[in-house]
């Protein structure tokens, strides 16, 4: 018992003494502190100028122009007026003739006649009908059904009749022009009206491509 409260005494005494020494090593350093001068500003200080970083930007300095509308075109010097893909139409609904001539009413309510030769070929192998600009669909729909763009040839009637996806020049393929259905349901009815073709259709272009004037009136 004896020897446990020497132990608790002499313990006590250790800490007092590191206390002590603590506080006399940390006195020193405080009256330094106090004779260090205060702080003063300097009047003509200037702080240094800051460096200008450049803005990162979503998109490039120097941009494109925007494309410029491409415009309509009025194509040729027939008595009637009507919409070109309503000119297929109206051939594909009489039959689609390949000499005898097909009836159709125009804009205006004309009965008019026209032929497939002379009035609705042009829209296949004729450059600058559909826009200003525009390819002829010949340019890509060429005589080689085997490299034709869908292996579908656009250069003459029986061409067109035979349609898309042949494997050779004798091989029938897929209609296009809605044989035995109505023509809206037809495949080259939704690549026009959906701007899918011609290559290249302006926004600004009408669905049914530009009014043409084509055929006689009766």
């Amino acid at each position: 018992m004896k020897y446990r409260v020497a132990a608790a005494i002499a313990v006590v005494f250790i800490i007092q003494i590191v206390l002590l020494g603590f506080v006399w090593g940390s006195a020193p350093l405080k009256s330094q502190r106090a004779k260090l001068p205060a702080p003063t500003l300097n009047p003509n200080y200037q702080p240094p100028e800051a460096t200008k970083t450049a803005i990162p930007t979503l998109f490039p300095v120097e941009l494109a122009a925007p494309t410029k509308m491409v415009s309509q075109v009025s194509y040729g010097t027939g008595a009637c007026e009507i919409a070109a893909l309503d000119l297929i139409a109206a051939w594909v609904q009489d039959g689609k003739p390949e000499t005898a001539a097909f009836d159709f009413s125009d804009n205006h309510n004309q009965a008019c006649q026209g032929s497939f030769e002379a009035d609705v070929m042009p829209l296949f192998n004729v450059p600058n009908v559909w826009f200003s600009g525009a390819p002829a669909c010949t340019s890509c729909h060429t005589a080689d059904v085997k490299t034709a763009q869908m292996n579908l040839s656009l250069v003459n009637y029986a061409n067109i009749i035979a349609g898309s996806h042949r494997t050779d020049e004798t091989s029938q393929g897929q209609d296009i022009l809605g044989t035995g259905g109505p023509f809206e349901k037809s495949k080259l009815y939704f690549m026009i009206t959906t701007h899918l073709m011609p290559v290249g259709r302006p926004p600004n272009s009408l669905d049914k491509g530009p009014n043409i004037h084509v055929g006689i009136v009766k």
